[in-house]
């Protein structure tokens, strides 16, 4: 038998972006704790949580350039650059970015 071949996906919607790796980690989690399996939503949780609480941090405005900055790690976005007003992230958000993703495994 073939193994299929593991994918990463971005959903970039009006309401906001959600990180996913090929086990779609947010619906992984969301469906656990459906399930009743707070342990397994946990678990999924503490890996998610450290990118998650830094980069919807306050200025909460700042959401969209450090995902965009999650997904170019990942190789999903050629480019984490904003339109105008919004600003990108600086080299010293860009490096605790990195080191978050490669930290939970969301990038090598």
């Amino acid at each position: 038998a073939t193994q299929a071949t593991p994918t990463r996906t971005a959903r970039m919607t009006v309401d906001g972006a959600t990180i996913s790796t090929e086990e779609d980690s947010a619906r992984s989690m969301n469906g656990a704790v459906q399930r009743g399996d707070f342990g397994a939503g946990r678990a999924i949780w503490d890996k998610l949580g450290p990118i998650a609480r830094y980069c919807w941090r306050p200025p909460i405005r700042d959401f969209r350039p450090r995902m965009k900055e999650v997904l170019r790690l990942q190789g999903l976005f050629p480019s984490a650059a904003c339109r105008e007003p919004q600003l990108g992230v600086d080299d010293a958000e860009r490096q605790e970015i990195a080191l978050l993703c490669r930290k939970v495994g969301l990038v090598e």
